[in-house]
């Protein structure tokens, strides 16, 4: 009917073809044949829309449930996003009764958890640490567990940006896509992400890990509003916030050390000369990372024994090199926080390394750095 519509005004602006058999006949009746084609249009067209209606129902609407409880539809909420414990967790009771009983109290009390810092050197075991804790933390925080790799010091990455870090939290969290803020200015949309977050947080008990942050300025947008989350940051700096508590995670003593080599490496401590394991984790440093490291190597090595692996390590000119098990090495971890150094401190660094002895203090510093006694405990506090 629509084709015969436009023929019929086509065909009276320029009256050139005629129309065979019956059609001539709406051709030679124009403004007649088109009041009716077009009201026979019209009512086929009501005719099929009631049609539809009767033959496909509406599906029921389920009743809209609250902003704040659960996502718009397509969302999907990813709220337990902890990494796997670890077995090889050791020696670090002080620092989690401290940790438990400082959130313990807070939520008992009705205060503010405050955000908890958990710094250390390289390789110490502070992501260990925290994801270990977040576990034991979990039933006190139902309404989440979070983890987010801020890549402060990661090898090849550069590290995530506030905004960037947002945008993953708003999605685990249940935020579309579409609807999570863009924009060019960075700072306005990190601010708006920001908020977005705190709203979403509002009223939780989440527990929410910041691991390896660079900067207090990095994971500040990240930290949420309300009073009943806890936030676990580790980092490698000591990072300044008034409401802050410090963890302090320091190396393993050595019985302990000892202990974790045994359990990685997969031998018996009866096959294991304790006194070798002694001299081995002190060249580690007792650091968890180090004797990890070296018993992976013995795991790996069915053939050697430990008086091998002692011998090989001690020998080794490159003792860094050594502590090596597949993509994992102490001298990347190393390499990575000295290159973040400023370049005064990396020379007077380098100096240090000119002391015959292990142990060093701020006159030494100066002599060696050839600078003033408040700028050498300057340069050592930093380090």
């Amino acid at each position: 009917m629509t084709t015969m519509l436009v023929g019929l005004v086509t065909n009276a602006v320029s009256d050139q073809s005629r129309w065979p058999g019956w059609l001539g006949w709406l051709q030679q009746n124009a403004w007649f044949s088109f009041v009716v084609l077009g009201g026979a249009m019209v009512g086929l067209t009501v005719l099929l829309a009631a049609l539809s209606e009767t033959r496909t129902p509406l599906p029921p609407q389920s009743p809209r449930q609250p902003e704040d409880e659960s996502g718009p539809a397509g969302a999907a909420p990813v709220l337990r996003s902890l990494p796997r414990d670890t077995t090889a967790f050791t020696d670090r009771d002080a620092e989690l009764e401290a940790l438990v009983r400082s959130a313990r109290t807070s939520q008992e009390t009705g205060e503010v958890l405050p955000v908890h810092v958990i710094d250390g050197m390289p390789g110490v075991g502070k992501t260990t640490f925290a994801v270990h804790a977040g576990h034991v933390l979990s039933e006190r925080f139902p309404d989440g567990q979070l983890f987010v790799n801020l890549n402060g010091h990661t090898p090849g990455r550069r590290p995530v940006q506030a905004t960037e870090a947002l945008a993953s939290l708003l999605a685990a969290a249940g935020v579309p896509t579409q609807q999570i803020p863009v924009g060019d200015d960075v700072g306005a949309v990190t601010e708006a992400r920001a908020a977005m977050w705190r709203s979403r947080l509002a009223g939780m008990k989440a527990l929410l890990i910041l691991d390896n942050a660079a900067s207090y300025r990095q994971l500040e947008p990240l930290l949420p509003g309300g009073s009943g989350c806890l936030v676990l940051v580790t980092s490698r700096k000591r990072l300044a916030a008034h409401e802050e508590v410090v963890l302090p995670v320091e190396a393993l003593p050595p019985d302990h050390a000892v202990d974790l080599f045994v359990r990685l490496s997969g031998r018996s401590a009866d096959v294991l000369d304790r006194g070798v394991l002694e001299e081995l984790v002190g060249l580690c440093g007792c650091l968890p990372l180090g004797v990890s490291l070296l018993a992976a190597r013995l795991r790996h090595h069915p053939s050697w024994t430990a008086e091998d692996l002692q011998e090989r390590f001690v020998a080794a000119r490159d003792r860094l090199g050594e502590l090596r098990a597949g993509e994992r090495a102490v001298a990347a971890t190393f390499d990575l926080s000295y290159r973040d150094l400023e370049p005064e401190r990396q020379r007077f660094f380098r100096l240090l390394g000119l002391h015959p002895g292990t142990d060093l203090d701020a006159y030494v510093g100066a002599a060696l750095g050839s600078v003033s006694v408040s700028v050498a405990r300057q340069q050592l506090d930093g380090l």
